[in-house]
C-alpha cells in the first residue's frame, strides 16, 4: 500500500512585502542531511503604501519685476522682466505613493507630499496620480498640483502704468505680497522601499 504523511502549518500571516519566500526545510531520515528549497510568491490584492524621493519641475514661479523711469515726464513705471528661465520651478521631492497591489510591473496610484523649490526656496504641498514602473524597487512618475506661495505685484501697483517719481525713491524695492497658487508639476522619483523587499518565511 501506498505510504503517505501528512504535513501542517501554524496559520502565516502575509506581511506587507512585494515577495514572500518559503523555505522548506527537507531532512533525509537516513543520512539526516538537510536541504532548503526556496519558493518565491509575489504578494497580491491589498494596499500598500511607499515613499520616494526624485526631483521635479512645476509651474510656479515668481515673475520678476523692476522700475524704470520716463525722465522727460518725471514719472516711473513697474514693468515684468523678460526671464523665460522664471516661467517655472525645479526642485526635490517626498512622496508617500498608495497603490493596490496588482503584482505586474506596471502599476497606478495617489501620490502626495512636499516639495522644496530650489528657485524661490520654499516649500509646496503636491497631490497628484502616480505611476509606478518595477516589480519591488520602482521608478515613479507622478502628475498632478502644485500647491505654493509666490510672490506677485501689490494689488495696489499695475505693471506698465505712469507713477510720480515721488512714490519711489532711487532704493526703493519693487512692492510684492505673498500670494498661495496652484499650478501642474511632474516628478520623477525612486522608491525608498524596505532594507529587503521580500519576506522570508522559514518552514
Amino acid at each position: 500500500f501506498e505510504r503517505r504523511k501528512n504535513f501542517s502549518f501554524v496559520f502565516i500571516k502575509i506581511e506587507n512585502y512585494d515577495y514572500t519566500t518559503f523555505t522548506f526545510e527537507i531532512i533525509d531520515e537516513i543520512s539526516k542531511n538537510s536541504t532548503n528549497l526556496n519558493i518565491p510568491l509575489k504578494n497580491y490584492n491589498g494596499f500598500k503604501v511607499d515613499f520616494s524621493t526624485g526631483i521635479l519641475v512645476n509651474g510656479l514661479f515668481s515673475p520678476s519685476y523692476k522700475i524704470i523711469e520716463n525722465s522727460t515726464e518725471n514719472t516711473k513705471r513697474i514693468v515684468e522682466e523678460a526671464n523665460p528661465s522664471s516661467k517655472f520651478n525645479t526642485g526635490i521631492c517626498l512622496l508617500a505613493h498608495a497603490y493596490p497591489r496588482l503584482g505586474e510591473f506596471a502599476n497606478f496610484g495617489i501620490g502626495s507630499g512636499f516639495s522644496y523649490n530650489l528657485n524661490q526656496q520654499n516649500l509646496n504641498f503636491l497631490l497628484g496620480g502616480s505611476f509606478l514602473w518595477g516589480a519591488e524597487q520602482r521608478f515613479i512618475t507622478t502628475l498632478g498640483v502644485n500647491i505654493g506661495k509666490v510672490k506677485e505685484l501689490s494689488s495696489y501697483y499695475e505693471i506698465n502704468t505712469d507713477y510720480s517719481s515721488s512714490e519711489f525713491t532711487p532704493n526703493t524695492d519693487v512692492p510684492t505680497v505673498d500670494v498661495l497658487k496652484a499650478s501642474w508639476f511632474v516628478s520623477i522619483t525612486y522608491n525608498l522601499g524596505l532594507n529587503n523587499s521580500t519576506k522570508n518565511i522559514k518552514l
